[in-house]
């Protein structure tokens, strides 16, 4: 529990930090009066977002930090977040990752760090100025333009469930400058930790491989089924390749050091992989296909089933993105204009790591049996985490007490973990669609769409 109570003290020094405070202002002349709604306080509120209105929200903020008759009009609000750099969030996370690696004996797989690298793209309001920050993108049964979908990028520790960084970006950008910008941060917040990066097929590049490689990580990426064609044995399961590189070819990459180090080469030795997919889930399936991994982990320190295994744990940021999207509902802004929608999805990030090492901890402290190992439920802990979260960041003194009730309180409420479990929820044929909208444990009920075989459930 010690490690989440100065996780908390640390940040709350970074929020009254001045650095913080300059990366946090547009302007140099802002936040710079004394005033009932600061900087500081800005920032807090922000984070304590429930995903209620702005006018519930706070009146929710400042009823639980008790201070309901001091509180301040929804246009001050908006009018004060209008001067906020959302970067500044980014930041603060980067440095609270940095303290909690620093302080914590982290969980590590063979000495190192797992971490996967994967894209998402969200939904968001359509107006002119969401239309040229994030762009725009077409209905699927019409070409009519109905929302934004700006292209997000995280940074995962898979065995730690923090992100180390959550960029969001035009729906043009491609995923793999932002995971070079990425790898950046991972090199500056970890130092000298010893990384493994997992990514799913949209990452296969070669100068990103040599990228990875020069700065001394190691990696394990899918390919697609034509990467490397000309120079792969179909017919071996785990082989080292040597891919030799051309002037054109290297020419195309897009970092200068990479070219040079390539130039002098010539060549990429790359270890190749193949399984099929139903090894990976544990059963079989319908239409397995089978799965190229590339990687530079040699076979004295990963075998081909570790490496199978290493390559499933990449599934855990997707796991993730569901928790934020659908659980935390971070997609639920409380404004049309990009900066503060900025502001919105990058405060969540900091809540989701916050709550994951509560999670961490707490998950420890459970009894499991033969039969399942157990972990908390994780809508219990972000309905009791979000609701005294003003409280933790007002007076970080009730800290002790609040964790202590906190972790006592979530710890009664477990679920077993039940390994290669796999439900097709969508695309499938039902006898009888549900007839209420809601569920009984609140969840809501999947749409279907009467058919020919039955009703098919679909996600949408």
């Amino acid at each position: 529990m010690q490690i989440y109570v100065d996780i908390m003290k640390h940040f709350d020094k970074l929020l009254r930090d001045n650095e913080t405070l300059k990366k946090g202002k547009l302007k140099d002349e802002y936040f710079t009066r004394k005033s009932k709604l600061g900087f500081e306080e800005l920032m807090k509120f922000i984070l304590s977002r429930t995903g209620k209105t702005t006018s519930n929200e706070i009146n929710n903020y400042y009823s639980e930090i008790d201070k309901l008759e001091q509180s301040i009009s929804k246009q001050s609000i908006f009018q004060a977040r209008e001067k906020l750099n959302p970067s500044v969030f980014r930041y603060l996370n980067q440095e609270m990752i940095k303290f909690y690696y620093k302080k914590n004996k982290i969980q590590k797989k063979n000495n190192y760090v797992l971490l996967a690298i994967d894209g998402t793209v969200l939904e968001m309001p359509l107006n002119k100025e969401t239309e040229a920050s994030f762009g725009l993108v077409r209905g699927h049964k019409t070409s009519i333009y109905t929302k934004t979908m700006p292209r997000c990028s995280g940074i995962y520790d898979v065995i730690n469930n923090v992100y180390l960084d959550f960029i969001v970006n035009h729906y043009t950008t491609s995923e793999i400058p932002m995971a070079y910008e990425q790898i950046k941060i991972v090199k500056r917040v970890l130092n000298k930790e010893k990384c493994i990066f997992l990514a799913d097929r949209y990452y296969g590049a070669t100068d990103l491989f040599l990228y990875i490689e020069s700065l001394g990580y190691k990696y394990c990426f899918r390919g697609k089924k034509n990467f490397y064609k000309h120079y792969l044995d179909d017919s071996c399961e785990d082989s080292i390749v040597s891919i030799p590189l051309d002037e054109k070819w290297i020419n195309r990459f897009k970092i200068e050091e990479v070219k040079e180090n390539a130039l002098k080469e010539g060549k990429i030795n790359i270890r190749v992989v193949r399984f099929n997919k139903s090894t990976i889930i544990g059963r079989e399936i319908d239409n397995d296909e089978e799965i190229l991994l590339f990687t530079n982990l040699s076979p004295e320190e990963y075998n081909k089933e570790e490496i199978i295994e290493l390559y499933g744990k990449r599934w855990r940021i997707e796991t993730g993105y569901g928790t934020l999207k659908t659980k935390m509902e971070f997609e639920r802004v409380t404004s049309e204009k990009p900066n503060l929608i900025l502001q919105d999805i990058y405060s969540q990030i900091i809540v989701y790591n916050q709550m994951s090492i509560i999670k961490n901890i707490a998950d420890k402290t459970i009894n499991n049996t033969e039969k399942y190992k157990y972990q908390i439920n994780i809508n219990n802990l972000i309905c009791l985490y979000k609701k005294w979260l003003p409280k933790i960041l007002s007076n970080i003194k009730l800290i002790n007490s609040i964790l202590k009730t906190l972790i006592n309180k979530i710890t009664k409420n477990k679920e077993p973990i039940r390994k290669n479990r796999f439900f097709k929820r969508w695309n499938t044929y039902i006898n009888k669609p549900p007839t209420l909208k809601f569920r009984v444990d609140g969840k809501r009920n999947p749409t279907t769409h009467k058919t020919k075989k039955g009703y098919l459930r679909i996600s949408r």
